[in-house]
């Protein structure tokens, strides 16, 4: 055989191996429930600001995930350099039109509305909770109780 054939003989099993090969399947939520919450707090000279901020929950029997879209969303883009870079393009962009206009709705879509997010998993029978106190970041864990039906 010449070097030709073998390379793509060999490129032929490659794609035969890839297309066969079991891709790892993820825990695919069984039922998606939209959720509203109402915040009220007081900020600064603003007074008392009242705002709703839009949940989603993907559940199974296994795990549930209870966050807010666009604060994943954020949070994905700003994990890399590049999305660090588009992040900052966005707000700049956001800072432009609201010096110009004065609406505040031009900044609505580019700051965190909630740091939130909350994981239960069955498996290992913990909910873990990620937000903010002040000016930090964290998580905690609780143990799950035991759930009754009826």
């Amino acid at each position: 055989m010449n070097t030709k054939s073998i390379i793509i003989t060999i490129m032929a099993l490659m794609a035969v191996m890839t297309a066969t090969a079991k891709k790892k399947e993820y825990p695919r939520a069984e039922i998606k429930v939209g959720y509203t919450y109402h915040e009220t707090f007081v900020r600064g000279s603003d007074g008392i600001i009242k705002r709703d901020i839009p949940f989603v929950l993907l559940a199974n029997n296994e795990q549930s995930k209870f966050y807010n879209i666009s604060t994943e969303y954020k949070d994905s883009l700003e994990s890399t350099p590049q999305g660090r870079a588009l992040s900052k393009q966005i707000l700049n962009a956001a800072i432009d039109k609201y010096m110009a206009t004065k609406d505040d709705e031009a900044m609505s879509a580019v700051t965190y509305k909630t740091f939130l997010y909350i994981f239960r998993s069955v498996h290992d029978r913990v909910m873990t909770v990620y937000n903010y106190a002040g000016l930090s970041h964290g998580y905690y864990t609780e143990p799950l109780g035991e759930i009754h039906g009826k």
